[in-house]
C-alpha cells in the first residue's frame, strides 16, 4: 500500500469466506479502506473514469479481474476539482488492445497436502480439513483492424474447496425433553454442579416487586411444553465424549464449503477522425455456499448461501476538436443482483406443530420459510454457567437479503489549453436506484434478538413483577437454564415491526467544477479548481421513510417531532438539501534546483452522504410501514407470573404509516436520520519535498507532512 493508505479490516487472512470479494459483506471487506485518516467506506471508486459503488457501503460492486487491469491509482489528499465525493479516489484503468496481438494465462494451486494442520484441530484431535483452491484465468488482446479498431478479453475464475469442522453443543436425551437431573452448572467456586432449576408459574412475593419461584425437585420439567419437545427433536444426538462435564462440544461435523468465482473484462477500441471511442463490459459473478452443522430437509438443511451476478458496461468518446480543444463524454451502469441468505427459505410447513400462533403466521414476509430457533441466545439474563449453553437449532436471522441496483453515471469535460495555461470544466450525474429485501427473518424467530423479552431465561429464582431479573440471585446456581426456557412454554415468537419492508431507494449526485492549471515560469506551477456538488438527500418511491426532526414540537406538547418525507410540508428527501457545498482546490510545485522540487496544496471535499449507511429498512426508520408484534408475557398488570405461552397470539403492532401523532412510534429503539443533517466535509492539505540523487538522478528522496480534518461525520 502507498502511503496514507490504511485497510480498515483483517487483511492477513486470506482464507476467511468473506476474503474473495463476493457478496455484500466480501465486496465491503474488499473495499474497507481509510485514505489520509479517513473512514472506511469514504472513498470514490472508479474504473475508467466512471464510478462502480454500491449504494449500501459505497463498495465496489465491479471487482475486475487482475488479468484486465492496466493500473490503480489513489489519488489523495490534493487531487484537482475533477475528482471529488470522497476522501480520496481509487481510479482502476483496465488495458486495451493493440496492434500487436498478446495472451497470458494464469494458474494457482492450494491444497491441504501444503497445509500444516492448526493448532485447535490438534488439540481436538481433528484430522486436517479439506482445503483446495484451483484459481486460473487469461486474456488476449489485439488488433481487428490495424491501426483504428482493437479489442482486449480476459477472463479469470476461482474454484475453492474448503473443508470447515463444526464443534457444537447439542441437547442430550434427558434434556430435549425436559429433564436437567444429569445436567451441570458452575457453581459459585466454580465448581461444577448439579444444575438448579425454578418454576415461572409457582411464585411466592416476598415484597412490593420481588417474587421467589419454587425449584423444579432434581431440575425435572414434570409437563414440558409438547411444541418444545417436538421442535427439540430436531437436534441431532451427540456423537463426540464432550469436552467438559457441561457437555460442551458433544457434537461433530466436517463439512466442505465451496467458493466459486466468474470475472470478465472486456474492452473495444475505435480510432476515426477526431474520435477516439472506446466500450467496455464483462460481469463479476460469485457463489459461496456453506453448508450448515447439521439440519433436516425442509426445516434446517439449507446452505447459507452467498451470491454475486453483477455485470457492467461503459461507452466514451474523446473528441479532438483542434490541437489545443478537446472534450470527453462517458456513461456507465453496473447493475447488482446480490443475495445473502441463511436457513430454509422455502418448503416449510408445520406453523402450527412448532406452536406459532395464527396471528403471527399472518406477519410473515416469505411464506413457507422455516423459523429461527436459537434457544440459547436471546435477551439477558442468558448465561447459565453451563447447563445448555446450546448451539442453534435453526438460523436465518439478519441473513435474508436481496439487492438489486441500478447505477447510471454520465461525465463530461471539455479542455482548452492557451499558452501557459491550461483549463477544463466538466461535469457529472450519478443516480443509484436500489431496490433491498433485508428481513430481519424470513418468517419469524424465537430466542434470538431483538424482541426486548425482559423475561430472559424464566427460570432464575428471584424475579420482579414485570418478569425481570432481581438482584437476590447472587449466586450461579440461580440463574436458570437458558435451554428450559421453551420447555416452560416462554419466549415469543417474534416479527419486528417494519423489518418486513421492501423499499426502492434512489440516491443522486450533481457536480460541476473548473480545474486551471498555470505555468508561471519553468520553476514555478500553480494548479486551481473549484468544485460544486449536489447531493439531495435519500428518496424512497413510496415516501416510506422517517427521520426526526429536532425543531419542531410533537404532538404531546414537547420537543422533537418525527417527520416523514412528502408530508408535513417536507420534501421527498429524506434530509433538507445542501446548495452550498463548494470546494476550492490550490496546488503549487516549486523546484528549488534541478533535483530539488517543493509541493503542497489544500482542497475540501464533500464526502458521500446519501449512501453508505447500510442496505436495509432498518437504518431509514421505517419501522411504522409495516406491522409486528409484541412481548407480553406477564400482561397488562404484572404480578410476578407469565400469563401468556409463546403458543399464545402475542400483541399485534399495526402500521401506521406516516402518522406522527401515533403515540406508538415514540419512545421506541429505532434509528432516525437528523431532518437537517449536513452533508459530510473533509479538509486536506500537504506539503512534500523530494530530492533526486544518485549519478542518473534514479533515487528520488521524499519526506513531508499531510493532514485532513473531517466534520458532519454521522
Amino acid at each position: 500500500l502507498q502511503n496514507g493508505v490504511q485497510p480498515r479490516n483483517e487483511t492477513s487472512n486470506s482464507t476467511t469466506l468473506n476474503s474473495f470479494g463476493i457478496g455484500v459483506a466480501g465486496r465491503a471487506e474488499y473495499s474497507a479502506i481509510g485514505v489520509n485518516g479517513g473512514r472506511a467506506f469514504t472513498n470514490d471508486i472508479q474504473l475508467d473514469g466512471l464510478p462502480i459503488m454500491g449504494n449500501g457501503f459505497n463498495e465496489a460492486t465491479i471487482i475486475p479481474n487482475e488479468e484486465g487491469i492496466q493500473e490503480v491509482r489513489v489519488i489523495s489528499n490534493n487531487f484537482t476539482a475533477d475528482y471529488g465525493h470522497g476522501q480520496s479516489v481509487m481510479a482502476i484503468t483496465t488495458k486495451s488492445g493493440t496492434n500487436e496481438f498478446h495472451g497470458q494465462v494464469s494458474y494457482l494451486l492450494r491444497n491441504e497436502a501444503l497445509n500444516a494442520n492448526t493448532y485447535a484441530n490438534n488439540a481436538q484431535g481433528i484430522r486436517r480439513p479439506p482445503f483446495k483452491v484451483n484459481d486460473f484465468g487469461g486474456a488476449i488482446s489485439g488488433p481487428i483492424r490495424r491501426n483504428s479498431l482493437f479489442f482486449f478479453s480476459s477472463f479469470h475464475a476461482l474454484i475453492f474447496n474448503q473443508g470447515q469442522v463444526y464443534l457444537d453443543t447439542v441437547p442430550t436425551a434427558l434434556e430435549r425433553v425436559g429433564n436437567f437431573s444429569k445436567t451441570f452448572q458452575q457453581g459459585a467456586n466454580g465448581v461444577p454442579t448439579p444444575a438448579q432449576l425454578f418454576n415461572p408459574f409457582s411464585v411466592t412475593q416476598i415484597a412490593p416487586d420481588l417474587y421467589q419461584r419454587a425449584p423444579f425437585p432434581n431440575a425435572i420439567i414434570p409437563n414440558p411444553d409438547p411444541y418444545t419437545t417436538y421442535i427439540y427433536s430436531f437436534y441431532p444426538q451427540p456423537n463426540r465424549t464432550p469436552d467438559d462435564v457441561y457437555n460442551t462440544n458433544n457434537f461433530t461435523s466436517t463439512q466442505i464449503n465451496t467458493v466459486r468465482r466468474q470475472t470478465s473484462d472486456n474492452r473495444i477500441d475505435y480510432r476515426r477522425g477526431r474520435h477516439s471511442i472506446y466500450g467496455s463490459g464483462g460481469f463479476d459473478f460469485g457463489t459461496i455456499l456453506q453448508p450448515v452443522a447439521f439440519g433436516t430437509k425442509g426445516f434446517n438443511n439449507d446452505p447459507a448461501t452467498i451470491k454475486d451476478r453483477n455485470p457492467y458496461a461503459q461507452i466514451g468518446d474523446t473528441i479532438v476538436l483542434s490541437p489545443t480543444l478537446f472534450v470527453d463524454l462517458r456513461y456507465g451502469g453496473t447493475r447488482t443482483n446480490t443475495i445473502n441468505f441463511a436457513g430454509n427459505h422455502s418448503g416449510f410447513t408445520q406453523y402450527n406443530a412448532f406452536g406459532i400462533p395464527q396471528a403471527t403466521q399472518a406477519l410473515f414476509a416469505i411464506q413457507g420459510a422455516a423459523p429461527v430457533v436459537t434457544p440459547n441466545i436471546g435477551n439477558a439474563p442468558r448465561v447459565s454457567n453451563g447447563g445448555s449453553n446450546w448451539s442453534p437449532l435453526a438460523g436465518g436471522q439478519f441473513a435474508n437479503k436481496q439487492e438489486h441496483q441500478i447505477s447510471h453515471n454520465v461525465v463530461g469535460s471539455i479542455t482548452k489549453v492557451h499558452g501557459n495555461w491550461t483549463f477544463k470544466a466538466g461535469s457529472e450525474y450519478r443516480v443509484t436506484l436500489a431496490n433491498y429485501t433485508d428481513f430481519e427473518e424470513a418468517s419469524t424467530n424465537i430466542g434470538a434478538c431483538c424482541s426486548g423479552d425482559q423475561g430472559g431465561n424464566y427460570t432464575f429464582q428471584y424475579v420482579t413483577a414485570n418478569g425481570g431479573v432481581a438482584p437476590q440471585n447472587t449466586s450461579p446456581l440461580q440463574a436458570g437454564i437458558n435451554g428450559a426456557t421453551m420447555l416452560v412454554g416462554e419466549n415469543i415468537w417474534f416479527v419486528r415491526p417494519g423489518a418486513d419492508l421492501k423499499p426502492a431507494y434512489a440516491a443522486k449526485y450533481f457536480a460541476v467544477y473548473s480545474q486551471n492549471d498555470w505555468r508561471a515560469s519553468s520553476r514555478l506551477t500553480l494548479n486551481l479548481g473549484l468544485r460544486w456538488d449536489l447531493q439531495p438527500g435519500l428518496t424512497e418511491r413510496y415516501n416510506r421513510l422517517a427521520g426526526y426532526d429536532f425543531t419542531k414540537v410533537n404532538s404531546f406538547g414537547t420537543p422533537g417531532r418525527i417527520d416523514f418525507p412528502g408530508t408535513q410540508g417536507y420534501s421527498r428527501n429524506l434530509w433538507d438539501t445542501e446548495y452550498h457545498d463548494f470546494q476550492p482546490r490550490l496546488g503549487v510545485a516549486y523546484q528549488v534546483t534541478p533535483t530539488l522540487v517543493a509541493r503542497g496544496g489544500f482542497g475540501i471535499t464533500y464526502l458521500p452522504t446519501n449512501s453508505g449507511y447500510f442496505s436495509s429498512p432498518n437504518d431509514y426508520g421505517e419501522a411504522s410501514f409495516a406491522s409486528g408484534n409484541l412481548w407480553l408475557a406477564y400482561g397488562a398488570n404484572p404480578h410476578g407470573v407469565p400469563v401468556t405461552r409463546f403458543s399464545d397470539a402475542s400483541p399485534l403492532v399495526q402500521a401506521t404509516g406516516s402518522n406522527p401523532a401515533a403515540p406508538q412510534i415514540y419512545g421506541s429503539g429505532e434509528a432516525y436520520f437528523d431532518r437537517h443533517l449536513k452533508n459530510q466535509i473533509a479538509r486536506q492539505a500537504n506539503f512534500f519535498m523530494e530530492k533526486s540523487f544518485g549519478g542518473r538522478d534514479q533515487w528520488l528522496f521524499s519526506t513531508g507532512w499531510s493532514g485532513s480534518f473531517s466534520n458532519h461525520l454521522p
